[in-house]
């Protein structure tokens, strides 16, 4: 099948100014709503984990058949994948901000195994520490559409 080769997704070509992905080390300590303060290492037991974001050049929710399904933050902990959340999820935002339709990544986070972690590979449990990371994955996906669509802006103005 396929003379043997490995079967590959086709690659998501990156937005023009943004063609690399951006990092982002996860923080020891992630606030909840009530203003405490959740460790994302475990009190230092974990490693820290980190946030990857890509971009693509093209909308992804529009791209229905290609892109559509990749649209999304995939959680992952040392040795496994977690789940997903898809970027329109409310967990994030109530409406993704303008930009945010070309941006997807990867969470990478040790102390979301075993506590978080449901077989199915659906989405992670939700608690404490993932409201927490979904609110620290909001805020950098927002700065990262905030600047792809100031750049869209200034390509319309021209």
């Amino acid at each position: 099948m396929n003379n043997g080769k490995r079967l590959f997704l086709p690659p998501i070509r990156p937005w023009p100014e943004l063609d690399r992905p951006l990092i982002f080390d996860i923080p020891d300590q992630l606030p909840l709503d009530n203003g405490q303060m959740i460790s994302s290492t475990e009190g230092g037991t974990r490693q820290r984990g980190r946030l990857v974001l890509h971009t693509s050049a093209e909308n992804m929710p529009a791209a229905y058949k290609n892109l559509k399904p990749r649209w999304q933050i995939t959680y992952r902990t040392k040795h496994q994948m977690i789940g997903t959340k898809p970027i329109s999820d409310p967990d994030f935002f109530g409406a993704p901000p303008p930009g945010a339709q070309y941006v997807y990544g990867t969470v990478e986070l040790p102390a979301l195994e075993p506590a978080y972690v449901e077989h199915g590979r659906r989405r992670p449990k939700s608690g404490p520490l993932v409201e927490a990371l979904d609110r620290f994955i909001a805020e950098k996906i927002r700065e990262v559409a905030h600047q792809i669509n100031a750049k869209r802006q200034q390509r319309l103005d021209e």
